[in-house]
């Protein structure tokens, strides 16, 4: 005789079955996706089946209501890319389809964000190094602030926890749907040695665009202590923060209608205010400051004027002035543009228009300035990239005019033959190498801007030009090759690590994937140099390397198994001519 069920449980029994019978479906069933949905594949892998434990953590979904959840992809393999899976929760029928990301080996998952703008102000740092030789990179979800930690690990980095930044008091400020408004951060160190980041954001608490400050202590061991989150009284947003000599930390902020200073000895006290006016300026709006110190406690500050002289949204150029540190005085700012070919005053119809600059000082303290404009289109947002330097003169501590200006990247805008391809550019992102006159410009590229033009294309992806010191190379590497998502606003960090041995690194940090479901993501390209043979970058060249290229033989480019590291010749294969190479300095 069967059990007898309680009262209760018949009644709901009774509902399940009346509910199947006739179609409907019990009501409340959520089904909770993975917290990650994105995966770094390992060294030599590009593909993988569903069924791969690698894939179960993010395959993995649960239902508020208890039940098993299944997905729809069996033992599909899948490939690098994005792929939609559709979860389905077994008593409910509810479903939910979302993507999940691969990546290849070495591009490293930091968090998610459905902002698209995390790091769109490309002249504020985002990734800092330290003497220890570790990594600082500040990023945001949409909401708070995020810092990570690394430490070098061969080829790639080991990233510790992440640390939030801001507090439930301060959140992220998102100005619009497709993102935020910044943040950054500069460093000193204190006496004991440890690390001091000066992190800043603008939040929506206690008005819009309020301008935080924190500042993180991180010991050499590698622990984060926090102090107390600071209102600065700036409004505004993309800002830019340095430190000079004495440890006093120099703060630009946009506020649109004007430009901002402030400095701060503590962090807590920003005092020796400054306001450039836009109207005052002629202009209707001044913004992304670019702010950098050189070895003298100059501050050398460079933003974007727009509609300058009068001209309504016509023309736009990159104004700069330089501060004194004894008198605390600002120079008069003056057009960086004016005398550079085609970015004189437009004439009727025309719209030449400078934006998102980023300057840099090598070295040398060089002035270095990459920025995208519309001068060949005379259309906004149908832009190309360029580059011009400011050269110093050690004999008389003065700096040069502006100039060896280039066009990085022509669109062939008219079909007439005169660009490269057809793909605008934007963004630009700087890095020197140290010692040299070597420098690499990093910026996005596609067919049409795929946020203005239409949020649903995914059509950018990320480029790096080389200067060898004599010359532009032409063309330039695909950093991304993600057809299928959006690469965005890829940042590079002002200079090239390079190692003792002369082994030359370039950092990325970027959001890739789809609308409003992206991933931070951190590459450490390999620019080559050093000590060829040393696939683990050990500064030696034994049988470990030997046993590394052992795996790739015969390996191309797209198969599995191949390792970019052991193509010691860059010839997409690893095969004899690899092997020669490592054997040419077998025992160094």
């Amino acid at each position: 005789m069967p059990a007898r069920r309680p009262a209760a449980s018949l009644a709901a029994y009774g509902l399940l079955s009346l509910a199947m019978m006739t179609g409907a479906r019990p009501a409340g069933a959520v089904i909770v996706p993975p917290a990650v949905r994105a995966l770094e594949l390992p060294v030599g892998v590009v593909s993988v089946s569903a069924t791969d434990p690698l894939l179960a953590p993010i395959l993995t979904a649960a239902s508020t209501i208890g039940s098993p959840v299944t997905n729809n992809l069996g033992s599909t393999v899948l490939t690098i890319g994005k792929t939609p899976v559709t979860w389905t929760e077994t008593t409910s029928g509810a479903t939910l389809t979302k993507y999940i990301y691969l990546y290849p080996a070495g591009w490293q998952v930091l968090g998610w964000t459905g902002n698209l703008r995390v790091f769109e102000h490309n002249g504020c740092r985002h990734i800092l190094y330290d003497t220890y030789g570790r990594v600082h990179v500040i990023y945001n979800d949409a909401v708070d602030v995020w810092y990570r930690l690394g430490v070098r690990s061969g080829r790639r980095v080991d990233w510790q926890a992440p640390v939030q930044v801001n507090d439930a008091a301060t959140p992220i400020g998102i100005s619009s749907s497709n993102g935020t408004r910044g943040q950054t951060f500069g460093m000193i160190y204190d006496a004991s040695g440890n690390v001091i980041l000066q992190c800043t954001w603008s939040s929506s608490k206690p008005v819009t665009r309020s301008v935080w400050t924190r500042r993180l202590t991180v010991d050499t061991a590698g622990s984060v202590t926090a102090g107390t989150p600071v209102n600065t009284g700036l409004i505004g947003s993309f800002q830019c923060i340095v430190a000079d000599s004495t440890g006093r930390f120099h703060l630009a902020v946009e506020k649109y209608s004007d430009m901002l200073y402030a400095n701060s000895v503590n962090g807590v006290d920003w005092v020796n205010n400054v306001t450039w006016n836009a109207a005052a300026g002629t202009c209707t709006a001044y913004r992304f400051p670019n702010l950098l110190v050189d070895p003298q406690d100059r501050l050398h500050l460079l933003w974007q004027a727009e509609s300058y002289q009068g001209y309504s949204s016509r023309w736009w150029v990159l104004v700069y002035s330089v501060r004194d540190p004894q008198t605390g005085q600002w120079t008069a700012p003056v057009n960086a543009l004016s005398g550079i070919p085609g970015w004189e005053a437009p004439t009727t119809g025309e719209r030449v228009l400078a934006a998102y600059p980023n300057m840099v000082m090598d070295d040398r303290q060089n002035l270095h300035l990459a920025w995208h404009g519309s001068v060949y289109s005379n259309t906004f947002g149908w832009d190309d990239t360029f580059y011009m330097k400011k050269p110093y003169y050690s004999g008389s501590g003065t700096w040069g005019p502006w100039g060896d200006y280039v066009c990085l990247h022509r669109r062939d805008h008219f079909n007439n033959g005169q660009g490269e391809d057809m793909n605008h550019s934007w963004v630009p992102s700087l890095a020197y190498v140290p010692g040299s006159s070597e420098f690499y410009a990093m910026f996005m590229y596609g067919l049409v801007d795929d946020e203005v033009s239409d949020p649903s294309v995914n059509a950018t992806e990320g480029a790096l030009k080389t200067f060898t010191g004599a010359q532009w190379l032409a063309g330039f590497a695909n950093l991304t090759q993600t057809p299928a998502m959006r690469s965005w606003y890829m940042n590079a960090p002002s200079q090239v690590l390079v190692d003792p041995n002369g082994h030359k690194w370039l950092d990325m940090i970027w959001v890739d994937g789809t609308l409003d479901d992206y991933n931070v993501i951190f590459r450490r390209i390999d620019l080559g140099g050093g000590l060829a043979g040393d696939v683990n970058v050990d500064e030696h060249v034994d049988v470990s390397d030997l046993l590394i290229l052992a795996r790739s033989w015969s390996r191309s480019t797209g198969q599995n198994g191949f390792d970019p590291a052991c193509d010691l010749n860059n010839d997409n294969t690893v095969d004899a001519a690899d092997l020669l190479i490592l054997a040419g300095n077998w025992g160094t």
